[in-house]
C-alpha cells in the first residue's frame, strides 16, 4: 500500500516519509527481523536489487523466512517466496546476511538452547533452503530469547547469548569440510559476566563491540578479540559510571560506535562513543518516549531509529552524528499522521536513504514498511 506521506512531525521537526507498506501480505508473527540482502553492493545482482529477508516465528511456533523486495522507486513493496511452515519451533530469532544469497539465523529452540541455521535464497527470491546447521554437539543451553548474530571473518558468524547463569556468551562459529555443518571453534568462557540486556556490531574484521546492561544496572561496552577459529579474549571494557542505566539497547557503529538505549526517564537517548569506549556525547533530551529501540546507519554520518514511544506507538527518526561535531542533531522525526500501533519492531538499512520497517501491527500481523529520512 503506497502511503508517500510527509506532513509536518511534532516539536517543528521535518516529517520523516513513509512510502509504501507491505499492507496484508503475511500473518500473524513475533520475534521480527529484518535483513538486507545487498546493502548497495556493486556486486548485487540486478534481480536482488531491493531484496530483503524477515526471519520471524509463524503462527505455528516455527521459524520462517519471508523474502521482499522494494522497487528502485519505491513504487512496489512486493513478498517474493519464503521458507515454508515446517522450520525449527523456536522461542528466540537473530539474524544477518553472510554473503549476497544467505543469511544465517541464531536460534534459542523450544528445548532452550542456542541453534545456528545457514539460509540460501534464490536469486528471484521464490525459495529459501537450509544449507548448514549446527552440530547438535555445539548446542549449548542458554538463559532466555534475546540473541545477537554478527558477520565477521570471512563470512564466518559470532553468536551473542546468555549462558544458563545469565553470563555472556560470545561463540565463533565455523563451517566444517563437509559445508553442511555449523561448528563451535571458540567462546568467551568465564570472560563473560552476568548482564541483563546486550546488542553487538563487528567494528572491524576480528573485533566485536557489545553494548550490555549490567546486573547493576549499568551500560556497559566490551572490546572483544574474535579470531577466525581461535577462542574469544576480553580486550577491555567502558567505564561502569560513564552512561549510567540504559534499557532496550541497540547498537551500531559508523565513523564511532553509537547506541541507542532508554533512558531511566524512558526517554531515547544516542551515545556516542570512540574506539577506546570512551563517552563522547549524546542526544540530551531530543528524544521522545521509547519503550523499546533500534538503530541503523544509513550514510556517512547519517543515522534512522525505530521506537515505540508513546501509547505504543511506531516513531522512525533520522539523526546526523559528525565525528569531528560534539552534537547529535535530530533531524526528522514520524507525524503523528503516520504513526500507528506495533508490538515488536526492527529496523534495516536498503538504498538511496530508504530504510525499512518490519513492525507486528495491531493485528499482531507482520508489516513492512518503507521509509526516507
Amino acid at each position: 500500500m503506497r502511503t508517500n506521506s510527509a506532513s509536518t512531525a511534532i516539536a517543528g521537526l521535518p516529517a520523516t516519509t513513509r512510502v509504501i507498506d507491505s499492507g496484508n501480505q503475511a500473518g500473524r508473527a513475533d520475534l521480527i527481523n529484518i535483513v538486507s540482502l545487498h546493502l548497495a553492493d556493486p556486486d548485487v545482482p540486478q534481480a536482488q536489487f531491493g531484496m530483503m529477508v524477515t526471519p520471524i516465528r509463524a503462527s505455528n511456533g516455527r521459524i520462517k523466512l519471508i523474502v521482499w523486495r522494494l522497487s528502485e522507486n519505491g513504487e512496489t513493496l512486493e513478498r517474493l517466496g519464503d521458507s515454508g511452515s515446517s522450520g525449527e519451533l523456536v522461542n528466540g530469532i537473530a539474524a544477518t546476511r553472510i554473503s549476497l544469497q544467505r543469511v544465517v539465523t541464531a536460534v534459542r529452540t523450544n528445548q532452550g538452547r542456542l541453534k545456528l541455521m545457514i539460509w540460501r535464497i534464490s536469486n528471484d527470491g521464490q525459495t529459501v533452503e537450509i544449507v548448514a546447521e549446527s552440530s547438535p554437539d555445539d548446542e549449548v543451553a542458554i538463559a532466555s530469547s534475546e540473541l545477537s548474530v554478527v558477520t565477521m571473518n570471512a563470512g564466518q558468524p559470532v553468536t551473542v547469548a546468555r549462558d544458563a547463569e545469565g553470563r555472556l556468551l560470545v561463540t565463533n562459529w565455523g563451517i566444517a569440510g563437509d559445508g553442511q555443518t555449523i561448528v563451535s571453534v571458540g567462546n568467551s568462557s568465564s570472560a563473560g559476566e552476568v548482564v541483563t540486556e546486550f546488542a553487538a556490531e563487528q567494528p572491524f574484521i576480528g573485533r566485536l563491540v557489545t553494548a550490555v546492561r549490567t546486573s547493576a544496572g549499568r551500560l556497559v561496552l566490551q572490546n572483544w578479540a574474535t579470531p577466525s577459529g581461535s577462542d574469544v579474549t576480553l580486550l577491555g571494557s567502558s567505564d561502569p559510571n560513564a552512561a549510567g542505566d540504559g534499557r532496550q539497547i541497540s547498537i551500531t557503529i559508523g565513523g564511532e560506535i553509537l547506541t541507542a538505549v532508554r533512558s531511566l526517564d524512558g526517554t531515547l537517548k544516542l551515545i556516542r562513543w570512540n574506539g577506546a569506549l570512551q563517552r563522547l556525547g549524546d542526544s540530551a533530551q531530543q528524544g521522545g518516549p521509547s519503550s523499546r529501540t533500534s538503530i541503523v546507519r544509513v550514510g556517512s554520518d547519517l543515522y534512522m531509529t525505530a521506537v515505540r514511544g508513546a501509547e505504543g506507538l511506531l516513531n522512525v527518526s533520522s539523526w546526523r552524528v559528525r565525528p569531528l561535531e560534539e552534537t547529535i542533531q535530530q533531524l526528522s522525526g514520524t507525524s503523528p499522521a503516520n504513526r500507528e500501533p506495533v508490538g515488536e519492531m526492527a529496523i534495516a538499512p536498503l538504498f538511496l536513504g530508504y530504510v525499512v520497517t518490519a513492525i507486528q501491527d495491531s493485528d499482531a500481523r507482520l508489516k513492512l514498511i518503507a521509509w526516507q529520512g
